[in-house]
């Protein structure tokens, strides 16, 4: 999961929150009294965690992403924390040479298409005695060979590539870690407020330190009390000595384990449905082609009906002037052209109203 999310209507992860938690956990150390900078913070938890929790003097926190800072502001604002848009680009236009003891930016390096001025803007502003610490997921460890990968990542890392990337640029790590699951179990006293079921992503920034180890502790994602529990424990007696109300017993484990197993699974039933999706895209893209096919056909069609129309037209109105010139030369040829000629000739010289009596008196013996 890229980025947890904090809608109230965002489905709970227990181990989502643990594995985003448990990164910024490694600045729990540091952060007391401190100026931070929170880069590519997400919605904002890990800053609310730095500033309220491990009491930061002050925390500027800044993703690229306008609408994680708007979710960040709605859901972890204090009075320490400033949200802000801003890209990891740009730190050294922002702020001043020196102006944080505390950066941090976990998961955003493998986002970055220019990870080397990234680094430099980190340098700029950091303190000459700042902390510095960034994270970066073994996508190599994640996903084989000839996989698609991460669509969101510009580019992965393996752990020596990483490092000396970073080394170059900032300078040798002081220290090296790595993150990996822990299986394990754990006493805690009936009603403990961290057994609580987790409804919300929200509900991760309830985690406390437990007592005595350097861990924390999210809500469960299902129901745990007596019934469902591995075992009980009880103690009686003198109980005025200052037990802690948990403990744990952990060890560290591969990828393998059953929850992360659960996850992966998760994963591949997202890809299948983001597949699914973009098939139905493209066959939605390839219907709509099809339909402007076929509406030019239409058009076609009609046009090709109206050309026969006119010509249909045309051809009635031929007929019509064809007829007429057969009258017209019907007409022509039933003239007297010769009594035509005789009549062009004497008319200039005898009066018009002996003609008129002269024909009249042809059509008589005609008749």
């Amino acid at each position: 999961m890229e980025r947890l999310h904090f809608g109230s209507n965002e489905r709970y992860l227990a181990i989502e929150a643990a594995v985003h938690l448990a990164r910024y956990s490694m600045a729990r150390p540091f952060a007391a009294g401190k100026r931070v900078l929170d880069i590519a913070c997400g919605e904002g938890y890990g800053a609310y965690a730095l500033a309220t929790r491990w009491n930061a003097a002050h925390v500027t926190a800044l993703d690229i992403a306008p609408e994680a800072i708007a979710s960040a502001k709605l859901n972890f604002s204090t009075s320490n924390i400033k949200f802000d848009v801003a890209s990891a680009y740009d730190l050294s236009k922002i702020f001043p040479e020196n102006s944080f003891d505390l950066i941090v930016s976990f998961e955003t390096i493998e986002h970055l298409e220019d990870p080397e001025l990234f680094l430099m803007q980190v340098k700029k502003v950091a303190a000459p005695d700042a902390t510095i610490i960034i994270s970066c997921p073994n996508d190599p460890r994640h996903y084989e060979e000839g996989d698609e990968g991460n669509p969101f990542h510009m580019r992965t890392f393996t752990s020596s590539e990483f490092f000396g990337l970073v080394d170059s640029i900032l300078g040798p790590a002081r220290r090296r870690f790595i993150g990996t699951p822990v299986t394990g179990f754990g006493n805690y006293a009936i009603g403990t407020e961290g057994l609580k079921v987790g409804h919300n992503p929200v509900d991760m920034v309830r985690g406390d330190l437990l007592p005595g180890v350097a861990a924390l502790m999210v809500a469960p994602d299902d129901v745990l009390e007596m019934d469902s529990s591995s075992y009980y424990v009880g103690i009686w007696g003198n109980t005025d000595v200052n037990d802690e109300d948990q403990n744990v017993t952990i060890y560290p484990c591969d990828l393998r384990s059953a929850a992360q197993a659960d996850l992966a699974d998760e994963v591949g039933r997202l890809r299948t449905q983001l597949w699914d999706l973009r098939r139905t895209h493209e066959m939605s893209e390839k219907a709509e082609n099809l339909e402007s096919m076929h509406r030019s056909l239409r058009a076609a069609a009609l046009r090709t009906q109206a050309l026969l129309a006119e010509n249909a037209l045309a051809k009635e109105s031929i007929r019509e002037l064809t007829a007429r010139a057969t009258e017209s030369e019907a007409t022509l040829a039933a003239v007297p052209w010769r009594m035509v000629g005789v009549y062009r000739r004497v008319h200039r010289v005898i009066p018009k109203r002996v003609l008129k009596f002269a024909a009249n008196l042809i059509d008589k013996a005609r008749r």
